[in-house]
């Protein structure tokens, strides 16, 4: 069989994106992918059908499991389209959602791009000086913007940042309010640091992309350049001729041989078998899918590898001196602040994004209040632009709770349990009640299993790649193999709270920079 190319990679979202970037540099690369991809944009669609949909899908909150509001959004359903089909999961305590789209699930995220520091790093067998020189690449390809004040530093460099997003609504009175000398000096006693965010969202022109412009449609229509995707890489890589990227197919196994590495795939399009060959094959399929081609490629039916999820909780608060307010005004659906809890009441640090309520379908708030149709519409006309979310995430590390394994029908069976802390959140509570946001511990509201996105840690790097189970080298090489790498979060040995992406990004950079063809 003739070489397909010198690199394949499998997968179009983060790790895949960021890898072909750094390897296009040098070599010829192909991507597989099933890669979905937004609807054409149409400047004439009917308002009515933005929102709720031609069959009302916007509204499937009433009868359907719970859907985030972005994935329930009509025009976003490509995100997570077919993949319940294609790559099937049987598990009674994972809500989560996996992407077959072009860019993944990053179509949908929340744009918060940090970095992992030394103290993130702990327990990996890399260090943050081997990731700096890949963010800062990723930072001058992207356009990030953040802020400078005490929270940038644990959030990552400053170093070429585009300025930060403007605050608006709540969140706009919720920093001021913690800027003042006697709230922060309450908040550092607490070990509680509020900042500005680091985002994917461009404040600025960049690279031939707008800067981001505020319309409240973050939620409804996914065209807006100014909020970054892998899928531009993608697309820019391909457009430059630097990448071939095979649309369509749905990657089974790879088999090796003594020099190259062939991938077993199916066309969708045909129902076809087809076959590819490379030196050398990058995982980056997610850390859910690529432990499931490593797991059908060696026939293995019985190993359960580690998962790893970041669990997250919801404290919604409300600032009373703003009742009343436009809660569409200079807002966008994107975090807004980030806060930083490093407190005794949980092992390991705490990280938090704070949101406004603006942008999303009242109806998602619809059957929260006790009075009629209307009455309730009333209600949340004066109280959203009053409100807000505090999302926080936990760190995880392997538990035997949590863990895949691979079904001989070709189904995963995963098990993710939710998991409820507390202590945080009452803690934070009582802070954001010094400063005047009220909320209240039995508001609280902790997601189920899968719920955050983040997963990571099916195989996991480690400094002596050895021959148990399946793990990778520091370099990414698949235990077992000589040609493999897995260069998604599936590698991660721990999962700090910080969001994954764009590490997931430098980490894939990384390991395709050290591929010796």
């Amino acid at each position: 069989m003739t070489l397909d190319a010198d690199v394949i990679i499998v997968g179009s979202g983060p790790a895949g994106a960021a890898a072909a970037l750094e390897l296009s540099k040098i070599t010829e690369v192909l991507m597989l992918d099933i890669g979905h991809s937004a609807p054409e944009e149409s400047p004439g669609v009917d308002r009515f059908v933005e929102l709720l949909g031609e069959r009302l899908e916007g509204m499937s909150i009433i009868s359907e499991p719970y859907l985030s509001p972005k994935l329930r959004s009509p025009f976003f359903r490509y995100v997570t389209r077919s993949w319940r089909e294609l790559s099937p999961i049987h598990s009674s305590d994972f809500k989560g959602e996996l992407s077959l789209a072009l860019g993944g699930l990053a179509n949908a995220w929340g744009s918060g791009l940090y970095e992992f520091d030394d103290t993130d790093l702990r327990g990996f067998p890399i260090s943050y000086s081997e990731l700096q020189p890949f963010y800062l690449s990723l930072t001058k390809h992207i356009g990030i913007s953040g802020g400078g004040d005490e929270v940038a530093s644990v959030l990552g460099s400053r170093e070429c940042l585009l300025p930060p997003m403007p605050l608006a609504g709540t969140l706009k009175a919720l920093y001021a309010h913690s800027q003042r000398p006697k709230v922060k000096a309450f908040l550092h006693r607490n070990r509680i640091h509020i900042g500005r965010q680091r985002l994917g969202i461009l404040t600025e022109p960049h690279r031939g992309r707008p800067a981001y412009s505020f319309d409240g449609k973050d939620f409804f229509r996914p065209w807006k350049a100014a909020i970054y995707n892998p899928a531009y890489t993608v697309r820019e890589l391909e457009a430059l001729g630097k990448l071939r990227f095979r649309r369509g197919v749905l990657v089974k196994q790879f088999k090796e041989f003594p020099d190259r590495v062939r991938v077993d795939a199916v066309d969708l399009s045909s129902g076809q078998p087809v076959e590819f060959s490379a030196k050398r094959l990058l995982l980056g399929a997610g850390a859910i899918n690529s432990a499931r081609i490593v797991l059908q490629s060696f026939k293995d039916y019985s190993t359960r590898l580690p998962m790893l999820e970041n669990p997250i909780s919801f404290v919604p608060f409300i600032h009373f001196a703003s009742l009343g307010s436009d809660s569409k005004e200079n807002s966008f659906t994107g975090a807004q602040l980030a806060l930083i809890f490093d407190g005794p009441e949980h092992r390991d640090r705490v990280q938090g994004s704070f949101y406004n309520l603006s942008g999303v379908l009242s109806s998602d708030f619809l059957f929260d209040f006790p009075f009629s149709a209307s009455g309730n519409l009333f209600c949340l006309a004066k109280i959203l632009g009053a409100m807000g979310v505090l999302q926080i995430y936990y760190s995880d590390a392997p538990n035997p709770a949590s863990f895949l394994s691979l079904s001989t029908e070709g189904a995963l069976e995963l098990h993710c349990p939710a998991r409820r802390f507390g202590k945080v959140e009452g803690k934070l509570i009582n802070a954001l009640r010094k400063m005047g946001f009220w909320s209240a511990p039995f508001l609280v509201r902790y997601a189920e299993g899968g719920s955050s996105f983040h997963y990571a840690g099916t195989l996991p790097m480690r400094e002596a790649n050895d021959s148990i189970g399946f793990s990778t080298d520091r370099f990414g090489r698949l235990n077992r193999c000589k040609h493999v790498y897995v260069v998604d979060a599936s590698s991660f040995p721990l999962l700090p709270a910080k969001n994954l992406s764009l590490t997931i990004m430098a980490n894939a950079m990384r390991i395709a920079s050290k591929l010796v063809l």
